[in-house]
């Protein structure tokens, strides 16, 4: 309702087309799947909220430092292992969770990618003019197997 407690009716301007405003999946991107450990990951986030403090994490445990994105929702990092850092895969995900006031309901923009520390692979340097590195703690153990989600599917067999 308005000031004069009226309630406003909607109006359509003749000729008008409705627009609709896509919503950005948030992507994560690194430049390397694979490094030895002591190696460092650059990653690129894009379709994050713009101008928003983010959040790293890796395989679940959530790293001190933060990131900020920029006007248009991106954001580039470099995250360095030590030589210490085990082998095997590790997920990164960065994003925001969000509370929304008028209802308490939370809103996430997430957004992960997975490299693999192997002692055979190359040891990872970043590029010139990349942003300062964020240190991965050693004490980040690589996923376990057998933790991962798994799908299992019937297996269906014709007989004619």
């Amino acid at each position: 309702t308005d000031a004069a407690g009226a309630t406003p009716t909607p109006t359509d301007a003749a000729g008008a087309t409705p627009t609709s405003t896509p919503i950005p999946t948030p992507v994560l991107s690194g430049n390397f799947s694979e490094g030895a450990p002591g190696s460092a990951f650059t990653f690129t986030a894009t379709g994050l909220p713009p101008a928003t403090n983010l959040f790293i994490r890796i395989n679940g445990v959530l790293l001190a430092a933060q990131i900020r994105s920029d006007a248009v929702g991106d954001a580039t990092f470099v995250l360095s292992t030590t030589e210490q850092a085990a082998v095997g895969k590790y997920t990164t995900e960065v994003g925001i969770v969000q509370t929304i006031p008028s209802t308490r309901l939370q809103q996430a923009a997430l957004a992960s990618a997975r490299y693999t520390l192997a002692a055979d692979a190359p040891v990872r340097v970043p590029a010139a003019g990349s942003p300062p590195p964020i240190i991965i703690p050693a004490s980040i153990a690589p996923l376990d197997p057998s933790t991962l989600q798994r799908v299992y599917l019937p297996f269906v067999v014709r007989q004619m």
